[in-house]
């Protein structure tokens, strides 16, 4: 179960082969017009990659292929470090079949999809397919089970024409700033669509939320600002308008809240309260405050 017919191509000239000799070639050869001009159309060839010794025999292992007027160009090398090199692109699969591919390494964690070198699953899960550089912070792996995670050391920037993100659950965003920016005239525009049949629509929530900190009297819920640029440009953008929730009283069962609207005026140059609603025992009890004039005007 172990013999059966061989080929075996010798190079000996009574010395030590060194790096760089041939061991062997097989040639695929044919015609190229009726003259029988004998063209190589592909070979393989076995080549040393060290000068051999008592213990050492290095070799590798190329595949050639002609293309044009007889050619000839290396598509594949194997060498004596398990190194395939190809010198083209490589595709997986045929008719477009796909295949499953696994790519294994030597080194545990770096560089792999599949690292057959761990045997747990814990550990697979700590594979990662790094891009640039092995140190670098360019990486794609699963956290854990179900969980795939990118990081980028600097930027991960995405660019198509639409992004399509769905989330069964929650998107969520761990940022201090989130900034949404067009140069197209009335744009950006945020639209927040509820598809559902009631007569329901979405929510804006702003919630200021420390886990399961007790909430103090005072505590700022949210505040929307209105900003521009004043006659300075970019250098000096300026609040307008501004809109400011408050938890006045946080105590469970009669919590009562205040919103506060401000203008910019010109005495201080900043924003001003201009309008507040505070909440009292019900919402008759509620108060309304105007710092300034009230115009209204009825139609009737």
């Amino acid at each position: 179960s172990t013999e059966g017919g061989s080929i075996r191509l010798v190079s000996d000239d009574s010395a030590a082969m060194a790096s760089g000799d041939r061991l062997g070639v097989l040639e695929f050869a044919g015609a190229d017009n009726a003259k029988n001009n004998i063209i190589v159309g592909a070979r393989i060839e076995a080549t040393c990659d060290a000068v051999w010794t008592g213990t050492e025999n290095g070799a590798s292992l190329s595949f050639y292929t002609t293309d044009g007027d007889a050619s000839q160009s290396e598509v594949l090398k194997l060498d004596s470090n398990k190194l395939a090199t190809f010198n083209g692109n490589v595709t997986f699969g045929v008719n477009d079949t796909g295949v499953d591919v696994r790519i294994f390494s030597a080194t545990t964690n770096e560089g792999v999809l599949y690292d057959a070198s761990q045997d747990e699953l814990a550990l697979l899960l700590t594979t990662k397919l790094k891009f640039y550089d092995v140190g670098g912070g360019e990486e794609i792996f699963a956290l854990a089970d179900g969980h795939l995670k990118i990081n980028s050391g600097t930027t991960l920037d995405m660019t198509a024409p639409t992004v399509d993100v769905n989330a069964s659950t929650a998107v969520t965003i761990d940022t201090p700033a989130f900034t949404i920016a067009d140069s197209t005239a009335n744009k950006p525009q945020l639209q927040i669509h509820n598809t559902n049949a009631d007569g329901d629509g979405p929510i804006i929530l702003l919630n200021n939320s420390s886990g399961t900190a007790a909430g103090s009297d005072g505590d700022v819920c949210g505040t929307i600002n209105f900003n521009a640029n004043d006659s300075q440009g970019t250098a000096d953008n300026q609040s307008f308008v501004s809109m400011i929730a408050t938890a006045t009283a946080v105590a469970n069962g009669s919590e009562q809240g205040t919103l506060t609207i401000g203008v910019a005026c010109t005495d201080n140059g900043g924003v001003d309260t201009v309008l507040t609603i505070a909440g009292g025992a019900n919402a008759a009890g509620s108060t309304t405050t105007v710092a300034g004039n009230l115009a209204v005007t009825d139609a009737t």
